[in-house]
């Protein structure tokens, strides 16, 4: 079974059995590569007699055809990605150096497909992130978005901002790879900054950035008025004052985000920078601007002629915007900070990521509202695209979920929605350890999401070609979903918790041994997947010493 599932698949009696050559042109030689990085063990060659042909046709972008016969392969494709997606579901039916003959005709429905790693709370290991990188490509997505600054850190080794608290960050040379490889394979990289808001690490590395207090005593009460047992997490206690938020009327904040801006450029390529724009306001958490009661905020609302904090709030983005422009890309924010029932002062280009209703509106009607403003949107919502807290993401809500759905039972949102993006937060806390267990499949579910509107069910061909697109070998035949619940593993903070969500007296322990022993055997080959596969032997294991 090829993931995500193909539109048209028709099985013909016979197979190819021959090397897969290429023939030396650039896409010929890109084709043969990629196909290499998804099959390492492929006969795969570069030579006038090609086996596998390739033709470009006028077709839809992403938009594909692939026809195995005895005496060769033929791929029919629009653009490059198409090509990649034909390539990518070539590589699912390789097995034993012999592909079943059939006739395949497939296109994506939505063009932005998209997985964010969260890199600002926690370093990944790049070899780690690179195994992730090749299995997006197998499964057709066509974004990476990596969210680089939080209030942890600014993951990148930065000539703009320091490092106060001596985290390990990734080096521009180790950033420039990731970028190489996952372009190389057909994705567009987004880069993800903060701003405004999530500005405590900014804020440390670079106190410039922060607003002059008028009224030192008024700040100093907002925040003690803030209730969350967390709330002096986001406050300079030296000053007591919030660092939640950079100061958005002096000048000298987007001469400073013009340089980490320029920055970043020159390593990402793509046409697209996100530049947070999300959650300015937590009082809870005392987590909150003081741009009400800053010096250079008041100064700026009088001289743009500006009457509240939102609209300065909007003046930021469009400067932001500007900066973005500069240099070719297209913004794009998060929706929760705008005041999607009034006229949203920024440029209906800004591409906006859907993934809740804001603390100004109710949440119903949100996303249509940014539709019938003009804008196109991501949908990112949380209850179904973030998989990594609180169960939001699961197979029962996953199933039957469309990028056009804002909720379950609620279809045909009009206006430009252009795809879904899945979200992985808080990558590399320990606390959330189940992010490498569950991030692999959950990728293989969405990717099928976004590319087919269609709804799933997750049977046992299903649950094996998962573990295959994970693994990256087609010869296991390896259902390891079975043992867990639902076809995601579970989730919990501590991985020792997982074994509460496992119903130990149904499993048959004989065929959870044998399954133990067969991931074994199949990683004794070479694949792109092992350590995914070996964080998912981990739990098998654990419920096989549980059941013991």
């Amino acid at each position: 079974m090829i993931l995500p599932r193909v539109k048209q698949y028709e099985a013909i009696e016979g197979c190819f059995a021959d090397e897969l050559q290429f023939a030396p042109t650039a896409d010929g030689q890109w084709a043969s590569r990629i196909l290499g990085a998804f099959c390492p063990l492929a006969r795969i060659g570069i030579g006038e007699d090609a086996t596998v042909h390739l033709e470009n046709k006028d077709m839809n972008a992403g938009a594909y055809t692939l026809s195995v016969k005895e005496d060769g392969i033929f791929i029919g494709y629009g653009d490059r990605e198409g090509l990649r997606n034909a390539i990518a579901s070539l590589s699912f039916l390789i097995k034993e150096d012999r592909i079943g003959c059939a006739e395949i005709t497939d296109a994506p429905d939505h063009p932005f497909r998209a997985c964010l790693l969260d890199l600002a709370r926690g370093y990944v290991d790049i070899d780690a992130l690179k195994e992730h990188v090749t299995r997006m490509a197998k499964l057709k997505y066509s974004v990476l978005h990596l969210h680089l600054m939080d209030r942890q850190t600014y993951c990148l080794a930065s000539d703009v901002v320091p490092n106060p608290d001596g985290h390990k960050l990734y080096t521009k040379e180790q950033m420039r790879e990731l970028i190489t490889l996952a372009e190389d394979l057909g994705m567009e990289v987004i880069p993800e900054i903060e701003f405004p808001c999530h500005a405590v690490n900014q804020l440390k590395a670079l106190p410039q950035l922060g607003c002059d207090i008028i009224d030192k005593r008024a700040a100093i009460e907002k925040v003690r008025a803030a209730t969350g047992d967390r709330k002096m997490q986001f406050v300079d206690a030296d000053r007591c004052v919030s660092q939640w938020a950079v100061c958005i009327g002096k000048e000298s904040t987007y001469e400073i985000y013009g340089r980490i801006i320029d920055e970043i450029c020159t390593l990402f390529s793509g046409k697209i920078l996100h530049i947070g724009g999300d959650e300015f306001d937590f009082p809870s958490l005392a987590a909150h601007p003081h741009w009400d009661n800053c010096h250079a905020c008041r100064e700026r609302m009088k001289k743009e002629g500006l009457s509240s904090t939102r609209e300065l709030y909007y003046y930021g983005l469009r400067r932001l915007y500007e900066i973005a422009r500069a240099h070719g890309k297209r913004m794009a924010l998060w929706n929760d900070q705008l005041d999607v029932f009034h006229p949203i002062d920024i440029p209906k280009d800004c591409l906006i990521y859907f993934w809740r209703g804001d603390i100004i509106t109710q949440e119903k009607g949100v996303f249509q509202a940014l539709l019938d403003q003009g804008f196109e949107v991501v949908n990112a919502h949380y209850r179904y695209t973030y998989f990594d807290h609180d169960g939001e993401m699961q197979e029962s809500n996953i199933r039957t979920w469309t990028a056009r759905t804002e909720f379950l039972g609620e279809r045909d949102l009009e206006g430009k929605i252009c795809g879904g993006m899945l979200s992985c937060w808080d990558f590399a806390i320990p606390e959330y350890a189940h992010n490498h267990y569950v991030l692999p499949p959950a990728m293989v579910l969405f990717a099928d999401r976004v590319w087919n509107d269609a709804p799933c069910e997750y049977g046992e061909c299903y649950r094996k070609a998962m573990f295959a697109a994970i693994s990256g070998d087609n010869e296991a035949d390896i259902d390891i979903f079975r043992f867990f619940r639902e076809i995601l593993p579970p989730r919990c903070r501590h991985v020792r918790h997982f074994l509460e969500d496992i119903d130990l007296d149904s499993i048959d322990i004989s065929a959870l041994r044998e399954t133990i022993d067969r991931i074994d055997a199949s990683q004794q080959s070479v694949h792109y997947g092992p350590l995914s596969v070996k964080e998912l032997k981990r739990l098998l294991v654990g419920i096989y010493g549980a059941i013991q």
